[in-house]
């Protein structure tokens, strides 16, 4: 099992092709480092980029340049990006993906988007919205392929992990 650092393909409303989805890809220092820590050339992240169709087609040459780099041994892999859950449906239309969605207490979810380690707040109506958005975009994703998508709460699988990882 192979996982990258976050790759935020999926991320962004901007589609795959446009110079904003690129400008953004390949500008960010937190998306360089995290390539970097993968072993991803800016040069070769390009090429995959101008070479790639579409977001999965650009995750899946991601993946499989990761893999040979990282884990040759590896023959499946995840992306872990949080936000994702914003382009879930469209992962699951380009691809026959598996989804965990991990579920977490909505109190604790705004309280730590306020603290902002990872993501910051200054609004409670939008540290609110920021739940229940990536939550409607995660029902919708359970609708429309109910066989692809586990749900895990956060908190059942930080006081027993055994019984979920089962």
């Amino acid at each position: 099992l192979a996982a990258p650092e976050e790759t935020h393909f999926f991320r962004w409303p901007e589609p795959l092709g446009s110079t904003g989805f690129a400008d953004y890809l390949q500008s960010s220092p937190v998306f360089r480092r995290h390539r970097s820590l993968d072993g991803i050339s800016e040069p070769e992240f390009v090429e995959l980029l101008r070479r790639s169709v579409s977001r999965m087609d650009l995750c899946r040459n991601y993946m499989q340049l990761y893999i040979e780099r990282n884990k040759p041994s590896a023959t499946r892999w995840f992306d872990k990006t949080p936000q994702h859950v914003y382009g879930a449906l469209l992962i699951g239309a380009q691809s026959n993906a598996r989804m965990i969605s991990i579920v977490r207490d909505p109190v604790q979810v705004v309280s730590s988007l306020f603290v902002g380690k990872v993501v910051k707040m200054r609004s409670l109506v939008g540290a609110c919205n920021y739940w229940n958005e990536a939550s409607d975009a995660m029902h919708a994703q359970r609708r429309a392929y109910p066989n692809r998508v586990y749900e895990l709460r956060y908190e059942d699988f930080t006081a027993a992990p055994l019984p979920e990882l089962q």
